[in-house]
C-alpha cells in the first residue's frame, strides 16, 4: 500500500511540475505579452509626436508662405519709389514755375497800381 501511495504521490509530482512548468510558459507569454503592450503605447506616443511635429511645421509652411507673398508686395512697392520720387520732385519744380509766376503776377499788378495811381 505504500508503494501505491508512493507512485500516486510520485504522479502528482509529475502532475505538479507540469503544471508548474505551464505556468511558468504562460507567465513567460504573458510578459512578452506585456513588453509587446508597452513597446505599442511608446509607438502610439512617438507617433502622436510625430504628428504634432508635423502639424506645427504645416503651420510653420503657411506662415512662411505668406511671409513670401508679403516680401514679394514690398518688393514691388520698392520698385515704385524712384518713380514716385521723380514724379514729387517734377511737382516740386511745378510749384516752384507756379510760385515764380504768382510772385511775377503780384508784382505786375503793383506796377500797375502804381501807374494807375
Amino acid at each position: 500500500e505504500n508503494a501505491k501511495m508512493c507512485e500516486q504521490l510520485e504522479e502528482q509530482r509529475a502532475q505538479l511540475d507540469e503544471a508548474h512548468e505551464q505556468f511558468h510558459i504562460e507567465r513567460l507569454k504573458l510578459e512578452k505579452i506585456h513588453d509587446h503592450s508597452s513597446t505599442v503605447a511608446e509607438l502610439h506616443a512617438g507617433l502622436d509626436k510625430q504628428q504634432l511635429e508635423i502639424q506645427q511645421l504645416r503651420q510653420v509652411q503657411e506662415i512662411n508662405s505668406e511671409l513670401r507673398s508679403q516680401l514679394k508686395e514690398h518688393k514691388l512697392q520698392l520698385e515704385e519709389v524712384p518713380s514716385l520720387e521723380n514724379m514729387n520732385a517734377e511737382l516740386h519744380a511745378q510749384l516752384n514755375e507756379h510760385k515764380s509766376l504768382i510772385e511775377e503776377v503780384h508784382h505786375l499788378n503793383n506796377v500797375k497800381h502804381e501807374l494807375q495811381a
